[in-house]
């Protein structure tokens, strides 16, 4: 019974330490997660935890922040081209210039990106969809119909035929839907 309480303890301690590990580390790391949208007259910008301005508002619209960046849409005068995307850092400067089309948030060192896409959600036949790195380049042509966030260096997407699977991040198919 002794034994038994013993190997309990040590468990609970183990389970303590990682815990209070775990919480110091994330603490010394400020994530740009942290960091929240604003608007103000209809301008985009970001405050940190505490409510200080970080990017001011400055941007006609954005998306959230994950992996470090934030997608910056423009859609009206505001670029050398309308209906662009670019890529901000914690900062406001950027990180991707704009680019012409629409771009995801980053998920697995991913961005979706979409040329000719309609105004719709969700609603784009007439879209090519591919993928681009966080340094701007991209790694999957966009030929695709739709594809979908990569998550363990694997994306879903459909092809022009219509064939739906999972792609690798060079926009090989890896596996196939049998049709």
């Amino acid at each position: 019974m002794k034994i038994m309480q013993s190997i309990q303890h040590s468990i609970l301690l183990s389970i303590c330490l990682t815990v209070l590990f775990a919480s110091f580390v994330g603490a010394q790391k400020k994530q740009s997660s942290d960091l929240f949208r604003i608007i103000v007259d209809g301008k985009y910008g970001f405050i940190d935890l505490t409510g200080k301005v970080v990017v001011e508002p400055n941007f006609e619209s954005v998306g959230k922040f994950s992996e470090g960046l934030a997608p910056v849409y423009f859609r009206n005068n505001q670029a050398a081209e309308k209906n662009s995307t670019g890529f901000i850092n914690d900062k406001g400067e950027f990180a991707i210039k704009p680019i012409s089309g629409s771009a995801d948030e980053f998920s697995d060192d991913v961005s979706i990106i979409g040329f000719d896409v309609r105004a719709i959600p969700d609603s784009s036949p007439d879209g090519k969809f591919g993928a681009i790195d966080k340094s701007g380049k991209i790694i999957i042509e966009p030929n695709f119909v739709r594809t979908f966030p990569f998550k363990n260096g694997l994306g879903y997407a459909v092809s022009n035929d219509g064939k739906e699977g999972f792609i690798n991040k060079t926009g090989k198919i890896i596996w196939q839907y049998p049709k």
